[in-house]
C-alpha cells in the first residue's frame, strides 16, 4: 500500500479506516503516518472534512457532515473576536509604552494559536465553502437538522426530496404554529373588540347544506366570493351550492367562484337550474409556479373565477376588470390556501360598505379578513373543526387588531 494510514500520536486511526481493516485481514504490511494536532479542536475538524472528500456524498449528507464542524467554527471565531478585540484596543488605548508592549505580546500569543489558513467571515459561510454548497443551501439544511423530523432527514439522506422542498415544509410548519399560538394568546387575554365589530362577523361550524332561513335568511347577502374544493366527487355539490346562492343573494347579488377548468361543462351543467344568470368569467393569473396537470399535459398559468347572478342587472353601478394578477398564496394553515388578491379585487367593486360577504367554504377565514378590512360585514360557514377554529382565531385577531386602532 503506498497510500498512508493517518492516525493521532496514540496510534488511533483518523483517515484510511477500510485500508486498515482490509491490510490486517490480507497480513499485507502498512505505511502509517502519525500527524500531530495543537488541540482536540483541530483533529476533530481534520477527521471530519476527510470524510468530506467521499464523491458518493449528496448535498444534505454534506450538510450534516458540516454541521459537525460547528462547534469547531463557532471556538475558532472566538478566537478571532478575542485576538480582534485586543487589535481594537491597541488603537484606541492611549496608555504608557510598557502596557502598549503589553498588549502587543499578548495579541501575537493569540495570533500565532489560530491557522494562518484559517478563513474569516460568518460560521455559516465558512462552513459552506468547506463542504461544497452555497450558504443558504447549508443554513436551510440546518434548520432541516435542527427543526425537522427523522423521515424528513432520511428523504434527504435517500435523495428522493431537495433541500429547499423540506426547507419550505418546516418553514410554512413554523408559520402555522406562529399563528395557532398567536390567535390562542388573543383568545387567552379575553375579548379586545367591542360589541359592534363583534356584530359584524357571524361564523358557522358546520354544512353550507343544512344551513336553514334562521341562519341565514333570503335575500340577505350581497356578494358570495368562495373557494369550493376541486376534487371530481364533489362536483355534484354545486347544485345545492347554485340553490343556496339563490336564496340567500339579494336581487342583484352576485356568487363569484373559483373553479377547475378541466371541470367546467360540469359546473355549468349543475349551476343552470340554481335560477342564477351567468355573468361572466374572470382570469387569476397565477404569479408563482406552474403546476402541470399530468393527465391533460397543461402547466396551469391561471385559473377562472366563476361569475353568476340572482337577476338580470347588478346592485352596484361601479366596473371591474376580468383580470386579475395574483400573489403566490402562503399556504401555511391550509394546502387550499388562496391568495387575498382575488378576493379584494371582487369584494371593493361588486359590494360598498357595510355590505353582507358570504362564504360558504370558509377555510381559514382569508375572505372574512378581507371583508373585514373593506368595512364590509362577515358570515362564514365551515365544516372541518380545525380549520373553523384557526379562521375564528384569525377572524377575532383582525376584530381585536380593528378594535384596538
Amino acid at each position: 500500500m503506498h497510500i498512508p494510514v493517518i492516525v493521532n500520536k496514540q496510534g488511533i486511526v483518523l483517515e484510511g479506516h477500510h485500508r486498515f481493516r482490509a491490510c490486517k485481514e490480507l497480513r499485507i504490511p502498512l505505511q502509517f503516518h502519525t500527524k500531530e494536532f495543537k488541540d482536540s479542536l483541530e483533529e476533530k475538524g481534520f477527521v471530519i472534512e476527510v470524510n468530506l472528500t467521499r464523491r458518493q456524498l449528496n448535498g444534505f449528507q454534506r450538510v450534516e457532515l458540516g454541521y459537525s464542524l460547528e462547534d469547531i467554527e463557532q471556538e475558532r471565531a472566538k478566537r478571532r473576536m478575542s485576538f480582534g478585540g485586543h487589535i481594537v484596543g491597541l488603537a484606541n488605548k492611549k496608555e504608557d509604552d510598557d502596557n502598549n508592549n503589553e498588549l502587543e505580546q499578548r495579541g501575537a500569543s493569540i495570533d500565532a494559536s489560530l491557522e494562518r489558513s484559517e478563513e474569516k467571515g460568518k460560521v455559516s459561510k465558512i462552513i459552506a465553502k468547506k463542504i461544497g454548497v452555497s450558504t443558504a443551501t447549508y443554513e436551510r439544511g440546518k434548520k432541516i437538522i435542527e427543526k425537522g423530523t427523522e423521515d424528513q432527514r432520511n428523504s434527504l439522506r435517500r435523495d428522493t426530496v431537495g433541500i429547499t422542498s423540506v426547507y419550505n415544509q418546516i418553514r410554512r410548519h413554523e408559520q402555522k404554529e406562529d399563528l395557532i399560538r398567536e390567535v390562542q394568546e388573543a383568545a387567552a387575554s379575553g375579548s379586545q373588540h367591542n360589541k359592534e365589530n363583534a356584530s359584524r362577523v357571524k361564523m358557522i361550524h358546520g354544512d353550507f347544506q343544512y344551513i336553514d332561513t334562521a341562519t341565514i335568511g333570503d335575500n340577505s347577502i350581497d356578494l358570495i366570493f368562495t373557494d369550493p374544493p376541486y376534487h371530481k366527487e364533489w362536483l355534484p355539490m354545486y347544485e345545492p351550492l347554485g340553490k343556496l346562492a339563490c336564496r340567500v343573494l339579494k336581487q342583484g347579488g352576485s356568487l363569484v367562484m373559483y373553479a377547475g377548468n378541466y371541470a367546467l361543462p360540469q359546473i355549468f351543467e349543475y349551476m343552470k337550474n340554481s335560477g342564477l344568470k351567468y355573468w361572466w368569467e374572470m382570469v387569476v393569473k397565477h404569479n408563482g409556479r406552474s403546476r402541470l396537470l399530468q393527465y391533460h399535459r397543461v402547466y396551469v398559468m391561471w385559473k377562472p373565477l366563476l361569475w353568476f347572478v340572482k337577476g338580470n342587472r347588478l346592485r352596484t353601478l361601479d366596473s371591474i376588470a376580468d383580470l386579475i394578477e395574483s400573489e403566490p398564496p402562503a399556504k401555511a394553515l391550509h394546502k387550499w390556501e388562496q391568495s387575498p388578491v382575488e378576493a379584494e379585487h371582487v369584494i371593493s367593486k361588486l359590494t360598498i360598505r357595510d355590505d353582507i360577504v358570504f362564504d360558504p367554504f370558509m377555510g381559514t377565514g382569508t375572505t372574512g379578513i378581507t371583508a373585514l378590512r373593506q368595512n364590509r360585514r362577515f358570515i362564514g360557514v365551515e365544516k372541518e373543526q380545525r380549520t373553523f377554529e384557526l379562521a375564528k382565531g384569525r377572524i377575532d385577531l383582525e376584530l381585536s387588531n380593528v378594535g384596538s386602532s
